[in-house]
């Protein structure tokens, strides 16, 4: 009797400290006292969604987590268990960029977490020059136990070309974070103005035939004309990222435009200012405001940078 109680206790002592000194592996769930939590992915960058540097001389690890409660009570996870050890110090998560990150998924803002899985983002601000180092999350559990898990982050500071595609043609991001993502542009047009025909109903079955003129704004000293895209996105329904479901968010969040004018390449790398009309609207159609000599362009381009996985749709 003594024996098996003794072997049942070594037994215990095994699963509550040897089986947590065992550094787990990226995709490995693991469960701690109150939830089940997996860590799908890391990243490392140092921009954000536009590929604009966040800081000067930091970097950032992000870690897309997925993870359920497995109690019957309300809980929101506290983050502070959570730290990334590089270099034998402790990095901990930051919310402070949260909006440039968006596209890499959703931020964790003490949420109540559910009994089914939800996906969120943890950030651990680092120093760029430990972006190479061997790094290991731990988790410190409510009943003192360790969890470490390895984790080595996909490098998104490499720029990645990843060729163009023509006018009427399918893009897809399946190689990028926005995974089976589909761009495509019908129809495009430069115009100061353009002409938009619909129905004017005054009563029900009582219509008739109108149009209106949508231009491009006056303020500012550079004359401006308008860009018309017809197109449509559609988003892989498996990524985690604030909705988009337009032509023009998706360009605000990813693209800049590039046109060539008697040989000299122009870039709109500023966020682009749509136009809307004030009687009617096309589904799929959009109007944005560009600079006037982009009429005269032998060449516009809209050029996607994703986590610098570059690619290119070529308008002309």
């Amino acid at each position: 009797g003594i024996l098996i109680v003794l072997g049942i206790s070594l037994y215990i002592v095994y699963l509550n400290q040897g089986v947590y000194e065992k550094t787990l592996k990226t995709n490995q769930a693991f469960n701690t006292n109150e939830f089940i939590i997996n860590i799908e992915n890391s990243y490392y960058t140092e921009t954000d969604n536009r590929g604009f540097d966040l800081t000067e001389d930091t970097g950032f690890v992000v870690l897309r987590i997925k993870v359920k409660n497995k109690t019957i009570i309300n809980r929101t996870l506290n983050i502070g268990r959570f730290a990334l050890i590089v270099n034998n110090k402790l990095y901990y998560h930051t919310a402070d960029y949260k909006e440039k990150l968006m596209d890499l998924g959703y931020s964790y803002a003490s949420e109540n977490i559910g009994n089914s899985f939800s996906s969120y983002i943890l950030v651990f601000e680092v120093p760029r020059n430990v972006k190479n180092a061997d790094m290991v999350l731990k988790y410190a559990d409510t009943n003192d136990k360790e969890i470490k898990i390895d984790v080595t982050p996909l490098d998104l500071t490499k720029e990645r070309e990843k060729g163009s595609v023509a006018l009427q043609s399918e893009l897809n991001f399946k190689e990028s974070i926005l995974k089976s993502t589909i761009f495509r542009i019908d129809e495009f047009a430069v115009s100061d103005r353009f002409k938009i025909d619909y129905k004017y109903c005054y009563a029900e079955d009582s219509c008739y035939d109108s149009y209106e003129y949508v231009n491009a704004t006056t303020s500012g000293n550079e004359k401006k004309s308008l860009l018309k895209l017809r197109g449509e996105v559609i988003i892989d329904d498996t990524i985690t990222i604030e909705p988009i479901t337009t032509v023009y968010k998706f360009m605000r969040y990813f693209a800049t435009i590039k046109y060539t004018v008697n040989g000299i390449e122009n870039t709109i790398d500023s966020e682009v200012k749509r136009i809307l009309p004030l009687k009617t609207e096309n589904k799929n159609e959009y109007y944005i405001e560009v600079p006037s000599n982009m009429k005269s362009a032998s060449s516009i381009e809209i050029v996607f940078n994703v986590r610098n996985y570059i690619y290119t749709y070529k308008l002309k």
